[in-house]
């Protein structure tokens, strides 16, 4: 404004100029002070568990002078990351300069059920976007399929994604249910249920019947403690979706598409106690 009233040659009032100082210094100091009440949220819930540093995943690359060697996938490049609490051992992902393009990548480590374990495995992001567009898309794979730096999850069987400009969870290629958007800054968090390998053999679940709808599903009942089971929050508030009968063996996965976008895993973690509440009116789908 001050700017466009120099080149008119008109002086806004000075109290006008003062009211748009305080509106933005107030507006800086609600941000903040959400980031913080975030963050102590995020804390109360992770407080005991296990903190895992991801990474990004390792793939196989034809190399010309070495053959066929591992190395990071690259559809996102790794840059300073934002946050300070260093306990989270966070990681910060953007698009590549320059490129505006469908840029999935998979993280390590790979999590497995263990034989006489319960293990409750959850992944909080927050993404940034660039001022040209809002593709944002967090996911889970199941650990044995390929997946190349333009996968996108929940376009098959072997995965499910849960964008944020719609608010929709997709698998199999369609969107199969409908959670709260979620957007720039917020925390949306993913956490994956999977009971002992023991308990899974002496309680064999059905898987679904390709006959039926995918978006059939079952309200309420809480957990099923005898299938793998991936539920979801946004500021840490449970949603209505969930997925149970998931891979036993999975990665979680993030998108980005525009120039200059970018996604930070704040924190992964690992209990034996689950965070997010199983809602009254939970609505769960079979993988």
């Amino acid at each position: 404004l001050q700017q466009q009233s120099q080149q008119s040659g008109f002086q806004p009032p000075v109290e006008l100029l003062q009211s748009q100082a305080l509106k933005a210094a107030d507006e800086l100091a609600a941000s903040r002070l959400n980031e913080q009440q975030r963050f102590a949220e995020l804390e109360s819930k992770i407080r005991n568990h296990e903190i895992i540093r991801a990474s990004p995943m390792k793939v196989w690359v034809n190399d010309q002078q070495l053959g066929y060697v591992q190395k990071q996938q690259e559809s996102l490049q790794m840059i300073p990351c934002n946050i300070q609490q260093t306990q989270y051992k966070s990681i910060h992902l953007a698009v590549p300069y320059g490129n505006d393009k469908m840029s999935t990548m998979g993280l390590d480590p790979i999590f497995d059920a263990l034989p006489n374990k319960h293990q409750f495995i959850r992944m909080t992001a927050r993404f940034y976007d660039s001022p040209k567009g809002n593709l944002r898309r967090i996911g889970i794979v199941d650990a044995r399929v390929n997946m190349p730096d333009n996968y996108t999850p929940g376009f098959d069987e072997h995965s499910i994604g849960f964008d944020g400009a719609s608010g929709r969870i997709s698998h199999c290629g369609s969107p199969v249910c409908k959670a709260e958007q979620y957007g720039n800054e917020d925390f949306v968090t993913i956490e994956v249920y999977l009971p002992p390998l023991s308990e899974m053999q002496s309680h064999p679940q059905q898987p679904r019947d390709p006959s039926f709808a995918p978006t059939l599903y079952r309200v309420g009942g809480g957990y099923n403690w005898y299938s793998p089971t991936v539920s979801f929050a946004i500021n840490e508030r449970p949603q209505v979706c969930a997925f149970e009968n998931c891979p036993t063996s999975f990665r979680f996965c993030v998108t980005r598409y525009y120039n200059r976008s970018s996604v930070e895993i704040i924190a992964l973690a690992k209990t034996d106690q689950g965070t997010i509440e199983a809602l009254p009116e939970r609505e769960t789908l079979k993988w």
